[in-house]
């Protein structure tokens, strides 16, 4: 059996360093490029199961390089763990809308990382799956009114009601990119912010204009940051929840 193959693309030299020291205990195949021209000659030539791909870097940047990445039309395509600092929350986002599976902030620890390539090379085996349930083919009666009991349950702070109702909508229904908003704001409330951007960010992924994710997702970075924001906890289910409306809920710090 092959050992997985991890490409590190960072123009950072420590933090190559970092990411092989972190990684090479775990019997993956590593490559560690330091910028994103020689990322995509050898995805063109070399078969990669995860890539950790930094987003700020020269002469290109990691949105371009994870665009040319999609232009490849690699079979299978890599997963991609984008690496971020805190102040750059808007190009996760766009990350996340051009197919990354998942980010990892700067400064990051060793477990985080690990943490973050195991779950990759675990979801890009459902990943097709997913797509299809977020498209909505497999949605069933009473999805949708689980959701609205678990919004209840939520904003009555009543969490393990809401991680019931939550656990029968993955059986019912499977993830949306509703599912997995709430299940952000489950974990945040929870004060498990790592979890709770993850799963926002997922809701990203799942469908790229669903609009409470994306709020969601930047109203945390926000508090993550200095602790508090402006912004409120959207639950998706004002009207225009798929556009811009916003839930009148007052943000956990």
């Amino acid at each position: 059996m092959k050992s997985p193959r991890i490409l590190v693309v960072d123009d950072e030299a420590n933090v190559r360093l970092m990411l092989h020291t972190t990684l090479e205990t775990e019997g993956y195949t590593l490559h560690m490029v330091g910028d994103g021209m020689e990322a995509l000659r050898l995805l063109d030539t070399t078969p990669i199961d995860v890539v950790l791909l930094d987003l700020r870097m020269a002469p290109i940047d990691g949105l371009a390089v994870l665009r040319e990445i999609k232009a490849l039309h690699l079979r299978p395509p890599p997963s991609v763990v984008v690496l971020s600092a805190h102040s750059s929350i808007g190009n996760v986002v766009k990350a996340i809308r051009m197919g990354a599976n998942d980010f990892i902030e700067k400064p990051f620890l060793p477990e985080d990382v690990r943490r973050a390539v195991a779950l990759a090379l675990q979801e890009s085996e459902t990943a097709p799956l997913v797509k299809e349930l977020a498209s909505g083919k497999a949605v069933l009666a009473g999805y949708v009114a689980i959701l609205d009991q678990t919004r209840r349950a939520l904003r009555e702070e009543d969490f393990e009601l809401a991680e019931s109702l939550l656990k029968q909508a993955e059986e019912l229904g499977g993830p949306n990119a509703e599912y997995f908003n709430l299940l952000g704001i489950y974990y945040e409330m929870r004060r498990q912010w790592r979890t709770a951007r993850k799963f926002y960010g997922k809701a990203i992924a799942a469908n790229e204009n669903y609009q409470p994710g994306q709020n969601n997702m930047r109203r945390s970075a926000e508090i993550h940051v200095s602790g508090k924001s402006e912004m409120q906890t959207d639950f998706g289910d004002s009207p225009g929840a798929d556009g811009s409306a916003v839930d009148a809920v007052e943000p956990h710090h």
